[in-house]
């Protein structure tokens, strides 16, 4: 069970603080049961009843995460990688490699892997377009994993599953508890925030264009010059989707000029054809 990672290592953390099942309930109000099937892998816990039984043991939900995310074996990492590698080089063979291999493991992380794969070339069927909202819907807490997931999948999953992830991503609890202060976490979601924005622009919606553009450029740093470049780029199109197309037009000009003067030609080729699909879909 994919999500098994997520109560064992709750469990490892209670025993070692030398909390009982019996203790928790009482101090956190989430009952025995639901506390054991969760330990077992047979069922989640919402985020606010994870981070309440965290706190009876005077840990934190950033304790926690490391925790989860140190049990993901590197294999994964360098796969989701490489499909973002080979991604940007619109290298199809590559993906198609990687998509097949992962399928041979038949087990369903890497199954997911596969599916991360397969969706940057062509669509999901209906099954696996569930079963990565499935994922994605239900998880207690995000780990690299599931941001890789939603990365690579998040043109052919549901709008209004995306809209809503977002949304949950900017509750106090999970800004203030990790997702800004580890660099990983940090970098994923604003990628995330940055593939969602065409999204929403495409079907039209202003506000949740504009919101998600304001969420991003509160998480940058100095040094996220690539990231810059493309909220500028994004914000160029939003100009032109819904302000002036001839602003947007010379917005979006200046970013992919910039783009090759730096020698990032495979980045402005993938750039470009992602606002010209944009710019069919809303003309």
């Amino acid at each position: 069970m994919l999500y098994a990672k997520y109560g064992s290592v709750f469990r490892e953390l209670r025993t070692q603080k030398k909390f009982s099942l019996s203790m928790l309930e009482l101090l956190s109000g989430v009952s025995k049961a639901t506390i054991s099937q969760f330990e077992n892998g047979k069922s989640l816990v919402s985020f606010d009843k994870l981070e309440s039984l965290l706190e009876c043991m005077n840990l934190t939900i950033l304790d926690y995460s490391l925790l989860i995310n140190n049990g993901i074996p590197e294999y994964f990492i360098i796969q989701f990688q490489e499909i973002t590698a080979a991604f940007f080089r619109q290298d199809k063979a590559r993906l198609e490699e990687i998509y097949y291999k992962n399928l041979e493991f038949e087990e369903e992380t890497t199954y997911l892997i596969a599916l991360s794969a397969k969706a940057t070339f062509t669509s999901l069927t209906c099954e696996e377009v569930k079963e990565v909202e499935e994922l994605l819907s239900t998880s207690p807490l995000w780990g690299l994993y599931e941001f890789y997931v939603l990365i690579h999948t998040i043109d052919q999953i549901s709008v209004d599953l995306v809209w809503k992830l977002i949304q949950n991503f900017f509750k106090e609890s999970y800004m203030d508890g990790y997702l800004k202060h580890l660099r990983e976490y940090r970098a994923l979601l604003i990628n995330v925030l940055i593939k969602a924005i065409p999204i929403f622009i495409e079907r039209g919606d202003m506000k949740k264009s504009k919101y998600t553009l304001d969420k991003i450029s509160s998480l940058f740093q100095e040094s996220d010059l690539t990231s810059k470049v493309f909220w500028h780029l994004l914000n160029g199109c939003y100009t032109y989707r819904f302000e002036n197309k001839e602003c947007g037009q010379r917005a979006i000009d200046e970013c992919l000029s910039w783009m090759k003067e730096i020698g990032a030609t495979k980045l402005s080729k993938v750039a470009s054809a992602r606002i010209e699909a944009l710019k069919e879909k809303t003309n």
